[in-house]
């Protein structure tokens, strides 16, 4: 009766910490992939364009 519980816990565990790296190794690329969008922006024209990353923009709004 509890191994089957214990069996889905332990996957859902095991997924856990398979899917949150990836998560964040996602944002990260992400953001650095606007940080380079940005840069490239900024040296091509002198326009002034909010090219922060949407998550970002959301945390520090101000």
């Amino acid at each position: 009766m509890w191994h089957g519980r214990l069996i889905v816990i332990e996957r859902v565990i095991l997924g856990a910490f398979l899917v949150l790296p990836l998560l964040i190794v996602a944002f990260l690329f992400s953001d650095e992939l606007w940080q380079d969008h940005l840069r490239q922006t900024r040296a091509a024209s002198p326009r002034r364009v909010d090219w922060r990353h949407p998550l970002r923009s959301l945390l520090h709004r101000h």
